[in-house]
């Protein structure tokens, strides 16, 4: 939920998508009649994300700006790779959650693939 809260779903939509679409509120398009009117789209909110960071234990211990937590007597950063194929919108959308989430101390790396790579089956 923290990570949610730290995208900047408004700026996706405009930059990427150039204001083309509505932001969504759970699995359904908005206007499906299936589609729960009650159920809100997600906001940023970078004082929220940070406060559930900081309440599931991972806060920036020594100071480099990544968050980290003691697991198992082990300190971890929260980092992670998300794989993408590389160009097109799924870079671009890789590329702002990265900033998105830098700002709240999660390191979030990209693995750039051909999409025969990202998307072999066999």
């Amino acid at each position: 939920l923290a990570m949610t809260y730290a995208l900047n779903h408004k700026e996706m939509l405009e930059k990427l998508f150039f204001g083309l679409y509505e932001p969504g509120a759970g699995n359904y398009h908005p206007h499906a009649p299936w589609a729960n009117p009650e159920v809100k789209p997600f906001e940023q909110d970078l004082d929220r994300a940070e406060a559930l960071l900081d309440e599931a234990g991972w806060t920036d211990s020594d100071g480099d700006s990544i968050r980290d937590k003691l697991i198992d007597g082990k300190r971890w950063k929260f980092e992670f790779t998300m794989s993408v194929p590389q160009g097109g919108t799924l870079e671009s959308i890789a590329i702002l959650l990265k900033q998105d989430l830098e700002s709240v101390g999660v390191r979030m790396n990209t693995a750039k693939l051909t999409p025969a790579v990202l998307f072999f089956c066999g």
